[in-house]
């Protein structure tokens, strides 16, 4: 629970420290100093700056987290999910689907995907993880936010771009943010 505590005193507006979590009292006795953000995180690597984020436990992360602008629950598009993600499926049950299930309910996904949320909450795995409504809920067949990640390289010269996409089904494409060097 560090990791998370202190996450969201990075975040929140205020300087009451969570159970254990950290303000900017903790962090400005650091060398050198500086202070919580009080404010969504603006990329994933800013993880790295905060306590109980050391390298090994923000290099397991890394692959399974991303920073939106906005901070409604990231829906999980059950259709998109690859092995390596099962860990999600673990961490929404709260840990009842342990990965190896959740990995083989990963591969024995159609072809074509599931139909619908209904459809997959029937697999016997979901079902003898008793999900709440409340999860059940946060699962998708549709992704609203899409990482672009371009590399070129041409006569010695490299360009990178990252740019952070939102598909909002009640609007068009847009561009939420863009980096043109390395995500780390």
């Amino acid at each position: 629970m560090t990791m998370a505590d202190a996450l969201v005193d990075w975040i929140d507006s205020d300087q009451v420290p969570g159970p254990a979590g950290a303000e900017d009292a903790a962090y400005a006795s650091r060398g050198p100093g500086y202070r919580t953000s009080g404010t969504l995180l603006a990329e994933a690597s800013e993880l790295r700056a905060i306590a109980g984020h050391d390298a090994a436990s923000y290099a397991r992360l890394r692959p399974h987290v991303c920073a939106l602008p906005d901070n409604a629950l990231s829906p999980v598009n059950i259709n998109t999910l690859e092995a390596g993600d099962a860990v999600i499926l673990a961490m929404l049950s709260d840990n009842v689907l342990d990965t190896q299930s959740a990995r083989r309910l990963i591969a024995s996904r159609p072809a074509g995907g599931w139909r619908d949320v209904p459809e997959f909450s029937q697999q016997p795995a979901i079902m003898a993880a008793g999900l709440p409504d409340a999860v059940l809920q946060q699962l998708r067949l549709r992704t609203r936010y899409f990482n672009l990640r371009t590399e070129v390289e041409y006569d010695g010269a490299e360009v990178l771009l990252s740019a952070l996409l939102d598909s909002d089904p009640h609007g068009p494409v847009r561009l939420v943010a863009r980096r043109w060097t390395h995500d780390e």
